[in-house]
């Protein structure tokens, strides 16, 4: 359930977000010149088994009163450890407002294309480039590879509904080399395996380290920044995914991804709050990744990785803290967590994030319920002296009298012990003696808990 949440959300962030998505179909044509009689056939899903394989997949999404229908079948061969090709044949129909089944002669209009291309030899990094240029009726002049492009002929979309796309089509394909094919007896089919995102507008906040806020619509090619998600809940398990995207260059962006799985479906309801591990399949998630490659990642995904295995040297994964379910419907989730304790799986670094706060809408929600992230009045300060080697201090200010209790964890998220402190109002410096505890070097976590509430997180460094 967890890899299969996050890894719909990491994925449809990634290339796109449609309204409407077929991942997984086929597609064959005989081509020739006069005569067409060789078979090409393409079969598979959106992410092939392996890197050199075969997909087809189909989408079909709205921008500007805009509708694009794209089906897209590939084969990618691996050439070496670095380089990898692909060819790709794609039949497209764009047209102001919507469209349905039909036939659909073959036009050349740059803003209103209805046309076929088979695009041979085309680096696999420049997949995504060649996805956005469709989408966004660029020039395809640009794309370094053969390109064959349909002159004369017509596609036949014979259903387009949500769960089945198919259809057929023929014509003749000149290249920018004056080669002709002939195409005859062209079908493609797909379907769909996976759900849209079920909450496909929202916001999402947090700071401290590298502080983030990201707003809009969940369209990741079309738009620089979005937030979406999605729910599930069966009889034995209930969970919870918003992500978050924001374009940090031109093949580049960053994700935050939040979710919560739990078996305990009694307990999923509003106001439960649920552990941050990274160990553990059930409870929170969160992972922040920051200048994702999405070639890197498509790359990954082909050769068989979840989302649990892939490496990134920017990623950032949530080891300790909770995660508040704050409201969820079937118009609107929304989580948020005071601080989150993250570790950069690539070197051991520990980081805090502060005020965490996310919301997901569903299209057109008329169920409405922000509620603004209200932190704490305690603030946790940064411990002194850090690196130590017996006692550090934390600063701790609170606007009321209480107990604190200090939690302190290995980088394995193990707590290994606890104490407590009776803080007055105003600022109050807690000790933390390690003298006596025997532990190792290195990177520890501490947490301050209020009322079993974690109110802040600070990382320290032990050097005997």
């Amino acid at each position: 359930m967890k890899k299969n949440i996050l890894s719909l959300l990491i994925l449809l962030s990634t290339i796109f977000a449609q309204n409407e998505i077929w991942d997984s179909g086929e597609l064959s044509f005989n081509f020739g010149y006069p005569t067409p009689n060789e078979l090409a056939s393409y079969s598979g899903s959106l992410i092939p088994d392996t890197l050199s394989g075969q997909g087809c997949f189909a989408f079909k999404l709205f921008n500007n009163d805009t509708a694009t229908f794209v089906n897209l079948a590939y084969e990618t061969q691996q050439l070496n450890d670095t380089v990898a090709v692909m060819d790709i044949f794609i039949i497209v129909k764009r047209q102001a407002g919507d469209f349905q089944s039909g036939v659909y002669p073959i036009n050349l209009n740059l803003q209103a294309p209805t046309l076929f291309l088979w695009i041979q030899d085309l680096e696999a990094n420049n997949f995504i480039g060649l996805l956005e240029t469709l989408i966004n009726g660029g020039d395809l002049s640009q794309i370094d590879a053969t390109i064959f492009s349909a002159i004369s002929g017509e596609i036949a979309i014979n259903e387009l509904s949500s769960s089945v796309t198919s259809g057929t089509f023929e014509g003749t394909m000149i290249s920018s080399n004056f080669s002709f094919l002939v195409i005859q007896n062209g079908t493609f089919y797909a379907e769909r395996n996976i759900p849209s995102p079920q909450y496909t507008n929202g916001t999402l906040s947090f700071t401290g380290f590298a502080p983030m806020a990201i707003q809009g619509p969940f369209v990741p090619i079309i738009n620089d920044e979005g937030v979406g998600g999605q729910s599930q809940l069966t009889a034995d398990t209930a969970g919870v995914g918003i992500i978050g995207f924001k374009s940090s260059s031109l093949d580049s962006i960053d994700l935050v991804l939040s979710s919560i799985i739990t078996t305990e479906t009694d307990n999923f309801a509003t106001g439960a709050t649920f552990p941050i591990s990274n160990t553990s399949p059930t409870g929170a998630q969160f992972a922040y990744v920051r200048g994702l490659d999405m070639n890197q990642f498509l790359s990954s995904f082909s050769n068989g990785a979840s989302l649990d295995s892939m490496e990134f040297e920017n990623a950032y994964v949530g080891v300790s803290g909770f995660l508040t379910l704050d409201y969820i419907s079937d118009q609107q989730v929304q989580l948020s967590a005071d601080s989150i304790l993250l570790q950069k799986p690539s070197d051991g670094s520990i980081t805090t994030i502060y005020n965490y706060f996310a919301v997901a809408l569903a299209p057109e929600s008329n169920d409405i319920r922000v509620t603004p992230y209200i932190p704490e009045t305690i603030d946790l300060g940064a411990a002194y002296p850090n690196p130590f080697n017996g006692t550090t201090i934390l600063p701790l200010i609170t606007q009321s009298s209480t107990t604190i209790e200090l939690k302190v964890f290995d980088v394995l998220g193990r707590e290994i012990f606890a104490q407590s402190h009776a803080v007055a109002i105003g600022r109050n410096d807690l000790k933390l003696n390690f003298t006596s505890k025997n532990f190792p070097s290195g990177w520890y976590m501490i947490q301050a808990h209020k009322s079993g509430k974690v109110v802040g997180t600070s990382a320290v460094l032990f050097v005997k």
